[in-house]
C-alpha cells in the first residue's frame, strides 16, 4: 500500500521545540498539506499548511518550518502532529500521517 502523505521529520518520539522542521512526501488537494499540532487533550497547539506538494496523486518532496504561537507552552509535553491532505470539499479529515512528539 502505497503512503500518500509521509512525514520524515520530525519522526514518532522526537523532541521538538516552538519552532522545528517538518519534511516528507505527500500528495493533497491543488498541492497543499496541512499539518496541525494536538495536546494530550486533543486541543491545537499549532496548524498551518505546506504548499508545492504533489497534487492528483503525483508523490512531490516537501518541506517547511514550523514555529507555534509565542502562548504555546509545551515543554516537556507530548504532543501529536498530524499532516493531511485537504479534500475539495473543505474538509480536513485526518489523514494516514499521524507522529506522537515529546
Amino acid at each position: 500500500m502505497v503512503r500518500l502523505i509521509d512525514v520524515r521529520q520530525p519522526r514518532e518520539h522526537d523532541v521538538i521545540g516552538r519552532d522545528f522542521a517538518l519534511a516528507g512526501f505527500g500528495t493533497g488537494f491543488e498541492a497543499t498539506v496541512t499539518w496541525q499540532i494536538l495536546d494530550e487533550n486533543g486541543d491545537t497547539l499549532g496548524e498551518g499548511g505546506v504548499q508545492g506538494v504533489g497534487s492528483s496523486g503525483e508523490l512531490h518532496d516537501f518541506a517547511d518550518r514550523v514555529s507555534l504561537p509565542d502562548t504555546v507552552n509545551a515543554r516537556g509535553a507530548h504532543v501529536l502532529l498530524q499532516v493531511f491532505g485537504d479534500a475539495p470539499s473543505g474538509q480536513h479529515p485526518p489523514g494516514p500521517t499521524s507522529t506522537r512528539c515529546a
